[in-house]
């Protein structure tokens, strides 16, 4: 039993004994602790009644290739647009026991529920009941650590686990609230310190097909390279040889020791630079149809249903710090790839076949600069953009129209990945991409225990959906000729402005309430919809463009 096992994919159990049985560890102190997260929302007119509604019927989009969901949007706004309110509860506890020899052990429960999910009694009979929570309370995180392996700087950590990088830009773990979405990994990962550079890597199963594929899982992979320079090292210090590998450092470091040397004297300067190649490759096999031999064999010779691996290689930099009262950070990533499992799913209206050469080529980034000001409120203006790339195929030239063998293209934007980042408070319910946006803000402290702060951004999508020519009737739209399926016109790109206030109290320095409020000015492109949610493949639009409102709560306590 052993031996079948460790040979069928028990290799990391195996690391595991032979980690813990060297190492002879002994149990040195144990902690337990946790985190309890208690949200409340308000949002005004702004969503479907019933969770959704398909804005333009597929027989009104022939031979078009829309994608999954087709136009069905959560969204709606204007009176006849529903409110919700809800409370969420994310409760946390953990378990961390600390071992001689640089052993460690780590283990985390956690139970997400929204108010009035597990009540037990029907005030209308007064008849109490048992509730099921057979989901309630998860295994969020549990791993083992080794640290100084080796007699080096070499730490190691197996297990389910938290990954975050950088700034939790496209991997995170805690989105926080509006749902509230825990994130744990199921792998391992590696740190190993070369002088002032961290160098991580790391695997992860995603998805476990189990028997049903030899090689049909979801994985998860990546390196993370971090250079690190404070108390005024990165304006004193020699260039060093492995520091070359971070682009962003070599410019840094070039005008520090150029134009700005001597001109800013800041002893509490930090910098850090990052590096990253990441992989995430889902091997789940695709059909379109399953024909008998002589009808796949036909397929395969005109190059039909033929889907590959999907492979999504995301690369990319990262620099941020501060120099004196001036902070920053810059980010740039490059995603490409074979993208399979995004071209099934867009199978033309009245077609069988998806697109199995779809491919990624998209551009992310985002910026931010900020400079706190001396004195007792210590006020903090700042700047910010942000840039998803996106593509809309979902439109036919007349040419393409009229050509029997044209095979249509799926629409793949950037893919945002394991993102703990929102970028608004009303849309970006899972991972919105297609869009860019510009901000400014302002934060201050008042007091020691009160924070404050607001912000103005504006929204754009990208590529706008093209829509069949149409007139308007009310709130409503209606096809000239839907049958051409050429003729169409192209929303608008304006999704709006949104105003943001935020107060927080931190009563203890383990107990904090936060209140806020935002404010959306929506523009022609939500009234005409774009594909910018779930990475580009869900509509936002709604049925005119008024305004709406979002109030929400939030109070944590950590112990």
């Amino acid at each position: 039993m052993v031996r079948s096992i460790v040979s069928g994919g028990g290799r990391l159990i195996f690391v595991v004994a032979f980690v813990v049985a060297a190492g002879h560890a002994e149990l040195q102190n144990i902690a337990v602790g946790g985190k309890l997260e208690i949200y409340g929302a308000w949002y005004s007119e702004f969503f479907e009644p019933s969770g959704g509604q398909i804005r333009i019927p597929d027989f009104f989009l022939p031979g078009r290739a829309i994608g999954p969901n087709g136009t069905a949007s959560a969204i709606r706004t204007g009176e006849s647009g529903h409110s919700l309110s809800f409370f969420e509860q994310r409760t946390r506890l953990y378990v961390d026991a600390d071992f001689t020899n640089h052993v460690r052990g780590f283990i985390e429960l956690d139970s997400i529920d929204t108010w009035g999910e597990d009540f037990r009694s029907d005030y209308r009979t007064g008849a109490d009941s048992r509730v099921f929570s057979g989901d309630d309370v998860e295994l969020y995180q549990a791993y083992i650590d080794v640290d100084q392996m080796f007699g080096r700087p070499l730490h190691l950590r197996i297990g389910r686990q938290e990954l975050e990088f950088g700034s939790g830009w496209l991997v995170g773990a805690d989105p926080g609230p509006d749902p509230f979405v825990g994130l744990s990994f199921d792998g391992v990962r590696m740190d190993y310190m070369l002088g002032n550079v961290l160098v991580t890597g790391w695997w992860s199963k995603v998805a476990e097909r189990g028997i049903q594929e030899q090689d049909g899982d979801t994985d998860f992979m990546g390196v993370y390279l971090t250079l690190t320079e404070s108390g005024g090292i990165a304006r004193s210090a020699p260039f060093q040889a492995h520091e070359t590998v971070f682009p962003i450092h070599v410019l840094y470091h070039t005008m520090r020791h150029g134009p700005m040397r001597g001109r800013v004297e800041a002893p509490s300067e930090e910098v850090r630079f990052d590096l990253y190649w990441m992989l995430l490759r889902d091997a789940a096999s695709r059909n379109d149809t399953n024909f008998i031999a002589p009808l796949e064999w036909l397929e395969d010779v005109v190059g039909l249903d033929n889907y590959d691996a999907t492979t999504l290689h995301t690369v990319g930099a990262r620099g941020a710090g501060t120099i004196g009262g001036l902070d920053w950070e810059l980010e740039a990533a490059y995603q490409w790839g074979e993208a399979d499992a995004m071209g099934a799913l867009f199978r033309p209206n009245g077609q069988i076949y998806g697109d199995d050469r779809a491919s990624w080529n998209a551009w992310g980034g985002h910026a931010e600069i900020g400079y706190t000001l001396d004195g007792e409120l210590q006020i903090r203006p700042h700047l910010g953009a942000a840039y998803y790339g996106g593509e809309d195929n979902r439109d036919l030239s007349f040419l393409e129209w009229i050509n029997p063998f044209y095979r249509s293209e799926a629409s793949v934007s950037f893919n945002r990945l394991f993102s703990s980042w929102r970028e608004d408070a009303f849309i970006d319910g899972s991972a919105m991409t297609n869009f860019w946006k510009a901000y400014a803000g302002v934060s201050m402290t008042p007091t020691a225990a009160l924070e404050a702060g607001g912000s103005i951004l504006y929204l754009e999508a990208l590529e706008p959906f093209d829509r069949p020519k149409s007139v308007g009737a009310g709130n409503w739209r209606i096809p000239l000729a839907p049958a051409l399926a050429f003729w169409t016109e192209q929303g608008s790109r304006e999704l709006g402005w949104q105003t943001n206030l935020w107060l927080v109290y931190n009563y203890t320095e383990n107990l904090s309430f936060e209140v806020g409020w935002s404010h959306f000015f929506t523009g022609e492109g939500v009234k005409d919809g774009a594909f910018i949610d779930e990475n580009g493949l869900t509509l936002i639009g709604g049925q005119d463009d008024a305004d709406a409102d979002y109030l929400y709560f939030l109070t944590t306590l950590e112990f």
